[in-house]
């Protein structure tokens, strides 16, 4: 479902457009969202919240100190995402999942845990949490190439079989920090 993060997609692209200098990508300065891979696993149970529900267009522009229009939901193999800014330089994204049950949703979360600690490092901080849901991580990261900065961050959360999680990318602009990151994944917590 989740063995690897929308976060960690746009980590691997960060990294190879810092590694290769790429002139294309950077000077757009326009991130875009990546999909989770691989996808949602077949026996995802589709899930009935609205992501662009769980986090408001007013919350995700509060966050961001970005005035953003209503979301795009895109909904693929169980999970539902909402991109707020998917067509600006800063790309807010809401995703959800539920596992058919809570062995198959702590069986992802150990997995997905296991890869960002493993990609943790070269910039990227990766920081368990307590006392949100029942598992919790906040990532964050920065690169910069031919003068743009790109920063991306997310939060990840399992609340029994359901897995959400919010993330921000962003070109020459800064991201959320882990406490508003935290505040926002609390909220959520309450709407489900």
């Amino acid at each position: 479902m989740f063995r690897k993060l929308t976060f960690v997609s746009m980590w691997v692209l960060l990294s190879v457009v810092s590694a290769c200098g790429s002139s294309s990508t950077a000077s757009t300065g326009s991130p875009t969202p990546a999909s989770p891979s691989p996808q949602a696993s077949a026996s995802a149970t589709p899930v009935s919240y609205d992501p662009c529900v769980l986090v408001t267009v007013q919350e995700a522009s509060t966050l961001t100190g970005v005035n953003y229009s209503p979301g795009l939901e895109q909904p693929a193999n169980g999970e539902k995402q909402c991109i707020y800014g998917y067509q600006t330089t800063d790309v807010f994204a809401v995703g959800i999942a539920q596992a058919p049950d809570l062995a198959t949703a702590q069986a992802d979360e150990a997995q997905a845990r296991a890869f960002l600690q493993q990609t943790a490092g070269n910039g990227l901080t990766f920081v368990e949490l307590q006392g949100v849901g029942d598992a919790a991580a906040v990532v964050q990261a920065s690169r910069s190439a031919n003068g743009t900065t790109l920063a991306i961050c997310g939060i990840y959360v399992l609340k029994g079989t359901i897995f959400f999680f919010i993330s921000d990318a962003a070109a020459n602009h800064a991201v959320p920090n882990n406490a508003a990151l935290q505040a926002q994944a609390v909220t959520v917590l309450g709407r489900l």
